[in-house]
């Protein structure tokens, strides 16, 4: 396999949400959380869910509903527990390490526990964030002015990387880089200095980015599934 070559996988999803967790590629759509491999074939995991954000970490599947409350879902059996129900005003979320980091429109920034919903706050400037993923032990924001951010995932310290980064529709993460769809391109990031470079050659309108240290995931804005390898 060549880095950046592609495959088209056998589905079609129109997909509110999706995430990664152990080598496995979860998708929110209909109402039911799906469980698909490497090569796109899926099975139903859990049933009765509306995501506006999907988040896999530590062994578990995070979801923070339309209505804002936050669940956390056993990958195996699809069962649950609720966390919380005060995140009606998250704009982004991610997992980095065993935690879930949760931007509100408020710009404050959390650190989320799974195991039972406690958060503390670490970051009060995030207002601006469209996309945010974790890469190389920081989280990575972008933000609508075009800046992209390295934070501290304990303390919330941020530094700036880059200012050239607007419109950026999704991004992704392999656990040491990080990967943007911007206009027709994916770029790969590294976010130590900035250094970017187009991944492959092909045209992409992508409208999820989903990373694991293999392969990159995208689902494209006509449902097409895709996977990019990485390695």
């Amino acid at each position: 396999m060549t880095r950046g070559q592609w495959h088209e996988l056998e589905s079609t999803w129109d997909a509110p949400a999706a995430t990664a967790l152990d080598q496995h590629l979860y998708i929110a759509e209909g109402g039911s959380i799906f469980r698909c491999d490497r090569w796109g074939a899926y099975e139903t995991m859990s049933e009765d869910w509306s995501p506006r954000f999907l988040v896999g970490v530590a062994g578990s599947l995070v979801t923070i509903e339309t209505g804002g409350e936050m669940y956390r879902i056993a990958p195996g059996d699809g069962r649950w527990d609720p966390l919380d129900d005060s995140w009606s005003d998250a704009i982004a979320a991610t997992a980095a390490g065993d935690y879930v980091y949760v931007v509100e429109r408020s710009g404050h920034l959390y650190r989320v526990a799974p195991g039972d919903g406690s958060y503390v706050q670490i970051g009060d400037d995030h207002r601006d964030v469209t996309c945010m993923t974790a890469a190389a032990g920081h989280l990575i924001t972008f933000e609508s002015t075009g800046c992209m951010y390295r934070v501290s995932p304990r303390t919330g310290a941020w530094e700036e990387i880059d200012d050239d980064w607007r419109n950026v529709r999704c991004v992704a993460s392999d656990g040491k880089l990080v990967y943007a769809a911007v206009g027709e391109t994916i770029f790969s990031i590294d976010p130590a200095d900035g250094r970017f470079e187009g991944l492959n050659d092909t045209y992409w309108n992508t409208r999820h980015l989903v990373g694991t240290p293999d392969a990159l995931y995208a689902i494209e804005r006509d449902g097409g599934l895709w996977r990019i390898e990485l390695r």
